[in-house]
């Protein structure tokens, strides 16, 4: 995968991490809340026609008065379809291939698909705040990544609206920082029925040397992948990872894995974090997913 998750480096330094083993607290959970009445103003226009599926590109309303960016693939057969939603990693966006790819692979295979562009990333882009993304322990960070939990949160108020989707079978496919805001954003969102975390990891608050402040310790309360994950239980929940992987190394992969709930399993790949193996991704992606 190219420019993946530069910021995941920080799971490089294992050390303790005290908080991370605890739930979230309410407090937490309330960050993550949003009026789901609010209209999602639409507005949407085709970018691809082909035989087999319709691309448009999307705009919606989400929390905080932001407007998401976003590419939707809608299969041309009649009925509802299964959807998914396929997120990008740090530094990238919804048209990088390692989300163009899986999205074609699932609108072949029957599924509605749709990408976002994370919050400060590809149509969201502001200058000199994309790097502060996963500043860990900043309140930047953390109100980034709460508004893209939201905003997928918003997505799925879209997919849930839109006649070509069985509402009851609604997925998450998410590559490296995509497995990090999705290991939240289903555990926060029970329309998500099947969560595939491909190149993820946990322990962000490792990179934080010395005792944390509390300032710290609230922020990641709210962030940290590992004390959500749990909740998404009793989903299935599938991982994806690579054993050479130096930018989320399997120390931090087994640290998410073990605080996700059953059922859950896990795919190992000799490959790094930027060459797993895409024939094999898409084909254990879509056989989970297909379960829905």
């Amino acid at each position: 995968m190219k420019r993946a998750c530069l910021f995941l480096v920080l799971v490089v330094v294992l050390g303790g991490n005290a908080w991370a083993a605890a739930p979230p607290t309410v407090s937490a959970l309330a960050f993550y809340d949003y009026d789901q009445s609010q209209p999602l103003a639409v507005e949407q226009q085709v970018l691809e026609d082909k035989e087999g599926y319709t691309k448009y590109h999307l705009t919606y309303a989400s929390a905080h008065d932001q407007q998401v960016t976003a590419h939707l693939w809608v299969p041309k057969a009649e009925g509802r379809h299964p959807a998914v939603l396929v997120q990008h990693g740090y530094g990238d966006s919804k048209d990088v291939d390692y989300v163009q790819l899986p999205a074609l692979h699932l609108v072949g295979k029957g599924f509605v698909a749709m990408a976002i562009d994370a919050q400060y990333h590809g149509e969201r882009a502001r200058p000199g705040r994309g790097k502060e993304l996963f500043n860990t322990g900043s309140l930047t960070m953390r109100d980034a990544f709460v508004q893209t939990v939201v905003d997928l949160r918003r997505a799925v108020d879209l997919l849930s609206a839109r006649p070509e989707v069985d509402t009851g079978r609604i997925g998450y496919w998410g590559a490296s920082m995509g497995a990090f805001l999705g290991s939240v954003t289903a555990a926060v969102e029970p329309r998500l029925k099947s969560v595939v975390l491909v190149v993820g990891g946990g322990g962000l608050g490792r990179l934080l040397k010395g005792k944390p402040t509390p300032q710290q310790e609230r922020t990641l309360t709210v962030v940290e992948p590992t004390k959500w994950v749990g909740l998404i239980s009793p989903r299935p929940l599938l991982m994806l990872n690579g054993t050479k992987d130096v930018l989320i190394p399997r120390a931090a992969t087994e640290l998410l894995y073990q605080a996700a709930g059953e059922p859950k399993r896990i795919v190992w790949y000799e490959s790094g974090h930027h060459d797993v193996p895409m024939a094999d991704v898409l084909r254990e992606s879509v056989q989970h997913l297909g379960r829905m």
